[in-house]
Order: C-alpha cells, then sequence, then structure tokens
C-alpha cells in the first residue's frame, strides 16, 4: 500500500501533538539549565541525557545534539571535532526529538550570551532565516525543494551559507518515517501544515561557527 509523503495514523490527534511541541519547548529551559562554565561539552550532553531519559519524555527518537564553539559547523551525523569547555563567549546549539505519549516533538535553537556582536547576529540569524521561509511557505504555493532554494538565497544576502545537507522532514506520531524519511528539501510536493519540520543551519565561514533553528511548520 502507497502513503502519500504527508499521511499520518489514523489514531493522529492534533490537538496532543501540537501540546508535545509546546512540552518539547519548554524542556528546553530544562536543558540550558544544565550547562555550567568550566563543563566540557561531552559533561553537559550526559547532564541533559538525564532530563531526556525522564518523564514526560518516553523516549528520544533523534539522539540529543548539543554542539559547541567550532562544533556548531558539524553535520547532525558528524562526530565532534573536539571537547570544548563552555566559557563565557561560548556559542552553542540543542536539537532534540523526544517522543511524548506516542507524538514526536522536534525543536532546536542556538544560544549565545557573550557580548560580541558578530556572535550576536548569527546566533539571531538561524530564527531570521527560519521566519523568512516559513512566511514564504505561507504565502506561496512552492515545493520543498523550491523552498530551501529560497532559504539558501536570503541566507546568502546575510553573509552566511546555508547548509543544505541539514534540512527538514517529516514529523508525527512515532514513526514518521512510515510514511517519509527523506529531507524537506528533496520533495516536489508543497509541505503541508502541521507533519513538517523546517530545519535552518546557517554557517559563517569567518567566525568558524553555525547557527541552529528548527520548528513545525505552522500557518498560524
Amino acid at each position: 500500500m502507497t502513503h502519500s509523503i504527508h499521511a499520518v495514523s489514523a489514531h493522529f490527534d492534533l490537538k496532543h501533538f501540537i501540546q508535545v511541541r509546546t512540552q518539547t519547548i519548554s524542556l528546553l529551559d530544562d536543558l540550558i539549565a544544565c550547562i555550567k562554565i568550566g563543563m566540557k561539552e561531552s559533561d553537559v550532553i550526559i547532564a541533559m541525557k538525564e532530563v531526556l531519559s525522564s518523564p514526560p519524555v518516553n523516549k528520544n527518537w533523534h539522539p540529543l545534539k548539543f554542539r559547541v564553539d567550532q562544533n556548531t559547523t558539524l553535520n547532525f551525523s558528524d562526530q565532534p571535532l573536539s571537547d570544548p569547555i563552555i566559557g563565557q563567549e561560548s556559542f552553542y546549539f540543542i536539537d532534540i526529538g523526544p517522543v511524548i505519549n506516542g507524538y514526536e516533538g522536534d525543536y532546536g535553537e542556538t544560544y549565545y550570551f557573550g557580548a560580541d556582536p558578530q556572535k550576536k547576529f548569527l546566533q539571531t540569524a538561524a530564527k531570521k532565516v527560519f521566519n523568512f521561509t516559513q512566511n514564504i511557505w505561507r504565502s506561496e504555493n512552492i515545493s520543498g525543494k523550491e523552498l530551501y532554494l529560497r532559504a539558501s538565497q536570503y541566507a546568502h544576502s546575510l553573509g552566511l551559507e546555508l547548509n543544505l545537507r541539514m534540512d527538514g522532514h517529516r514529523l508525527g506520531d512515532f514513526p514518521h518515517q512510515l510514511y517519509f524519511k527523506g529531507g524537506l528539501a528533496e520533495i516536489d510536493e508543497v509541505a503541508v501544515e502541521n507533519v513538517w519540520i523546517l530545519e535552518i543551519h546557517v554557517l559563517d565561514h569567518k567566525l568558524n561557527l553555525g547557527a541552529f533553528y528548527e520548528d513545525l511548520l505552522l500557518k498560524v
């Protein structure tokens, strides 16, 4: 039997799914609290995994990603280049994929608490590209491929490179791979709302840093 790449299971409940999105975003506060000056990246990951193995999380459909400084330039599947120590000027992002009550969450954001204006700009740039791209999706009937082409052009206008190896994907009730395993940037169809993640990873080659932001594509 062939399924639409936008399909969900018969028991999918949109209200519960959106609640899981809210819970997933709230988890970031608990994860940020794990980060202390002087800790290594690997130590923070251990502490964060404890949070993500406790209620309301039942399991994680993808591994936690916590990237610091030069490691923020890496693709999702890449091994860390080093094990940096968290400092006042550290630049990092978090990406989580918890499963709560049978529904998948997925959210990622970049953090920087220092004073460097270039790093501050980069930190906000990923969400800026995300908002630009989501607004195009809301107003224009274009495919996933075209959507990421436009996102790449906008990132370039900001002096950044969009990493197309970390694009968006399906989400839903676990496991969403039953319907589609590929990326949003490879589909010729228009993504429907409430089941697709828009993922943005922008690179600043001068700073040797990358900023990340992802969330569910929503009409409002």
